[in-house]
């Protein structure tokens, strides 16, 4: 448990000949390895040894969830998205609710690793965050929201969808093609009767590109 000993055998998770007996020895001293193991996840620059860091925490499991949820807040951009991460692989439930707080981040990347993170933990239960997310300023945010909302939305995601395909601004321009194709997809991917009413509506759009995407996507075409 030697300080020392320990960051030496998180140095050797590098070595590829040593890193099961040092993940090994490291995960058996659990606590008191946790720190460093965190402390490395959220500084190292090295993604190697960020994802051996993660390797060995997998391991332990116990206490990690807890430690990663208070370093979201971190001032940090890096460390909130190494948390994100780290989240996506070994948080749970109680995860959920922070990750989506993070959703107000003011980087784009984090808010985007944050969705994928929710997605993945929550499944269905993330709809809520990820209509939320779909009208996120970042057209990369928005798109992957979109995708995740076709493979795990309800009703709900279908009439979220439905508006931001019809929104406009104050000006009457509406989401760029790209926005407006993903959202055909997922509405088609949802397959939803309400889902295929809001196609079929898509496919008379006077856009014949919007028009020809939501025929391919129909059950049968049209």
């Amino acid at each position: 448990g030697d300080e020392a000993a320990i960051r030496s055998l998180i140095l050797g998770l590098l070595k590829d000949p040593i890193l099961e007996p040092a993940a090994e020895a490291l995960a058996q001293i659990k606590e008191k390895t946790l720190p460093y193991l965190l402390e490395a996840v959220k500084e190292s620059e090295d993604s190697n040894m960020r994802f051996k860091c993660m390797y060995v925490l997998n391991k332990i499991g116990a206490g990690v969830e807890e430690m990663a949820i208070k370093a979201l807040p971190d001032d940090r951009w890096f460390v909130r998205r190494n948390m994100c991460v780290l989240l996506s692989l070994m948080g749970g439930e109680n995860s959920l609710s922070p990750l989506g707080a993070v959703l107000e981040d003011k980087d784009a990347r984090i808010r985007l690793e944050a969705l994928k993170a929710l997605y993945k933990l929550g499944g269905q239960k993330s709809e809520a965050w990820l209509i939320r997310a779909m009208g996120d300023k970042d057209l990369d945010v928005k798109k992957q929201a979109i995708e995740f909302a076709g493979k795990a939305g309800t009703e709900a995601s279908v009439d979220a969808l439905s508006e931001l395909y019809y929104k406009k601004d104050l000006l009457g321009r509406g989401e760029p093609s790209d926005v407006k194709k993903q959202i055909i997809i997922s509405l088609g991917a949802l397959g939803t009767k309400t889902a295929a009413s809001v196609l079929m509506k898509i496919a008379k759009d006077k856009d014949a590109e919007m028009a020809q995407a939501a025929q391919s996507v129909l059950p049968g075409g049209l």
